[in-house]
């Protein structure tokens, strides 16, 4: 479900807080969300798959249809489109530990050669993050750009596979990506 494909409508209040943890997989309970206002369990959240908030980045959440709280990152763009309903905005926070896993999307670009998917799958896994898609193009130039989605319990250690990433031998450029997210005028 895209972000800016969201019907805005009134709030539900199911039993648990949920934090969606992929794409067409089942939902987990989770206490990652704090909602403003709203005893704790007694609203669904999801996160945002067009921005992929993770604990750290500034959130806001909106009342959609049916599935309680969407949460997104403040700079995404659909967030941006859906604050044309103001009366829909609901401030959230991240709970101080949550215990959820988070869904991060990540581009790599480097010099392409034998091993280098091996090379950068066996950081994810020393992380114990779960692939969950992975795609690799290479140019004329043997530039490789490869993406992966994966899930990790505690994005503290995002910073930490990234410098690693960026350590293994020909890779340019390790990051988080932002497809969603506003551009910030230079």
């Amino acid at each position: 479900e895209n972000g800016a494909e969201e019907t805005l409508a009134e709030a539900v209040t199911p039993t648990k807080i949920r934090h969606r943890v992929g794409r067409g997989e089942e939902e987990q309970a989770s206490n990652a969300i704090q909602v403003s206002d709203i005893s704790s369990g007694s609203v669904w959240t999801k996160m945002a798959h067009c921005c992929n908030p993770l604990p750290g980045d500034e959130i806001v959440g909106f009342v959609t249809r049916g599935k309680g709280i969407s949460v997104h990152r403040v700079e995404c763009e659909n967030a941006e489109r859906l604050s044309q309903f103001p009366e829909r905005i609901v401030p959230v926070a991240w709970s101080a530990h949550p215990e959820a896993k988070f869904q991060v999307e990540i581009q790599i670009r480097a010099l392409d050669r034998p091993g280098l998917i091996n090379d950068v799958t066996r950081i994810l896994s020393e992380y114990h993050a779960n692939i969950l898609s992975a795609s690799m193009n290479t140019t004329r130039d043997r530039v490789a750009t490869s993406r992966y989605t994966f899930e990790i319990a505690d994005t503290r250690y995002l910073n930490a596979i990234l410098n690693d990433i960026r350590r293994v031998d020909g890779v340019f450029s390790a990051n988080r990506t932002t497809n969603n997210l506003k551009r910030v005028p230079v």
